[in-house]
């Protein structure tokens, strides 16, 4: 399995396809996340919507039909929910907390 977790926005806009590239040669499984639009850090260059990246995973090899798949595809389906300190609980897709298993 390669992995990329919270790295891609820190590098520059040119280098998302190389990036997805390298990822994709080095494994048929790829775990990967990225900060969103407006989502705070430091030194974000890249912040994109999950479609961007999805459509970039998919010019390297079809995308699987899972349940992960969907969630990238479909980001409306995630409920936010407030993250201020000792207020925060986890998200849920469906009323299923991703932190628990997805059932499809």
């Amino acid at each position: 399995m390669a992995m990329s977790l919270g790295a891609a926005e820190h590098l520059d806009p040119g280098r998302a396809d190389s990036l997805v590239a390298d990822l994709c040669s080095l494994s048929d499984v790829v775990l990967f996340s990225a900060a969103i639009p407006g989502q705070t850090g430091s030194d974000h260059r890249n912040e994109q919507w999950p479609h961007y990246w999805r459509d970039r995973f998919g010019r390297c090899r079809p995308l699987p039909r899972g349940s992960l798949v969907r969630l990238l595809a479909e980001p409306d389906r995630v409920t936010r929910t407030d993250t201020r300190p000792g207020t925060a609980k986890p998200p849920s897709v469906h009323g299923v907390r991703t932190g628990a298993s997805y059932r499809d």
